[in-house]
């Protein structure tokens, strides 16, 4: 009597499989969904969008060395991609690689000048280096062409100040919330001043600023200068 032959167990669908891996992503289940995407990129190597999504699932789950390793895989297959580019730096920078994430931009910003994601975030890898003047030449481009970014004029001003530049700093800053006598303007001001090593003219400023209304300290109560934490976004 002949015995059948086993079954061959069917490979599976490599379309199928990255269809299954984007829900399980969506719908929040990560692990599950690294897992089918390292199955599929043993299955297709090749596949960018597999190591691109495997790797803010990994940036998700704090597993940034392993992410930032397929981010690189991907960048020697599509060298001048600006997504995948971006997603490697902001891999670096919440990992708190300052520096790492500074380079990955600057080559992103050759490539695309007109990036603003880009440019924000080599703003704050900047002022967080203390490469003050650097930011100060990023920027003031960026404000002469659009004057009204406020986060532009914040980053800037704040990088004048450091840099000891702290009456154009201030004039910038001033500018933010089209009133310079407002209590958040004097706040972000004072925000910076002390970030500039100026105590005496930070502490009159935020008087200042919480002189001119009890709303003023629940509205914002942490301003961030870029020198006070290590955190990602």
């Amino acid at each position: 009597m002949l015995t059948p032959a086993p079954a061959t167990a069917q490979a599976p669908d490599p379309q199928r499989l990255f269809q299954e891996a984007a829900e399980a992503q969506e719908r929040g289940d990560l692990a599950g969904a690294v897992r089918k995407y390292q199955q599929l990129i043993r299955l297709r190597p090749e596949m960018i969008a597999a190591r691109a999504n495997l790797g803010i699932a990994l940036v998700a789950l704090g597993r940034f060395d392993e992410a930032i390793a397929q981010y690189r895989t991907a960048l020697t297959q599509a060298p001048d991609d600006p997504v995948l580019q971006l997603d490697l730096a902001l891999a670096w920078y919440k990992q708190a690689e300052f520096g790492k994430a500074a380079s990955e931009l600057e080559a992103l910003r050759r490539q695309r000048p007109d990036h603003q994601q880009a440019l924000y975030l080599l703003a704050d890898c900047y002022l967080r280096l203390g490469r003050n003047a650097d930011a100060v030449k990023l920027l003031e481009p960026a404000y002469q062409a659009h004057p009204d970014d406020r986060v532009v004029d914040y980053a800037l001003g704040t990088a004048l100040i450091r840099d000891g530049q702290t009456q154009k700093g201030e004039s910038v800053i001033d500018r933010i919330l089209k009133d310079g006598n407002t209590a958040e303007a004097n706040l972000l001001m004072g925000a910076a001043q002390l970030a500039a090593g100026d105590s005496k003219s930070a502490a009159t400023t935020i008087h200042q600023a919480l002189d001119r209304g009890p709303q003023t300290a629940g509205g914002l109560v942490v301003v961030r200068t870029g020198a006070d934490e290590g955190r990602g976004r």
